[in-house]
């Protein structure tokens, strides 16, 4: 075997094809995930090991990486963080519960994760990977608090590439563009909801923004990879 990696948000498009693609590499592939249904939907996909954790609650991970030792991982050779989320919503209506949120999923739950990773990657030189989003470096309205949180994160991936270089722990920034993922699917519906919601000089403002966004979607569908490819 080529030792244990954890996926984290290994039920997503990009997540799933790579717990698929580590597990024909001959790795140990744990995949993370939030509920029972996912835990199911990860043997199916064929990742028979899995922890449960929630990136926005930090006990919960704490607790997740305390199931790796009834695992028997005491090493890991990578960790791989593939999870994210997003709310299609401008930053004036956007409750800072929302934001929060957000930032404790895609930032502080992914660093969380590289903290209790660390004593577990350092016997064997181990690798953090962490997959970003041209968000990350192009802000896009309606997508403020998401584009936030992957600006923060490549910040914080460059930060930690040099702090560990002196320990031989390589870490790594994957940002693709448009991928074939169910999160992108999902914009639709939210998008939909918030309009039928919109009142008074609001709906004159952003009523427009709103209707702009499923074009964005649907340009960037019309050249987006399979999440194999960006798993590869």
């Amino acid at each position: 075997m080529s030792g244990a990696v954890l996926v984290l948000g290994a039920t997503g498009g990009v997540g799933q094809a790579v717990t698929r693609l580590l597990d024909e590499q001959g790795y140990t592939v744990i995949g993370s995930c939030r509920t029972a249904a996912q835990a199911r939907t990860l043997k199916a996909a064929g990742c028979t090991h899995n922890i449960r954790l929630s990136l926005d609650k930090s006990a919960s991970i704490d607790a997740g990486f305390a199931q790796l030792d009834a695992l028997g991982i005491d090493q890991l050779a990578g960790l791989v963080n593939c999870a994210a989320v997003t709310q299609p919503r401008p930053l004036e209506l956007s409750s800072l519960d929302e934001v929060r949120r957000t930032f404790e999923i895609n930032l502080f739950g992914a660093l969380r994760a590289v903290q209790l990773a660390l004593p577990l990657l350092r016997p064997a030189q181990g690798r953090v990977v962490f997959v970003s989003s041209t968000s990350g470096s192009l802000g896009v309205p309606l997508l403020g608090s998401y584009s936030a949180s992957k600006f923060a994160l490549e910040a914080l991936a460059d930060v930690l590439r040099r702090e560990l270089a002196p320990w031989k722990l390589g870490v790594s920034l994957v940002i693709p563009g448009g991928t074939r993922t169910p999160m992108i699917a999902a914009q639709y519906a939210e998008i939909d909801a918030d309009l039928q919601q919109l009142e008074g000089p609001h709906a004159e403002v952003y009523a427009h923004q709103y209707r702009q966004h499923p074009g964005l979607i649907e340009l960037a569908e019309k050249s987006a990879v399979a999440p194999e490819r960006v798993a590869a």
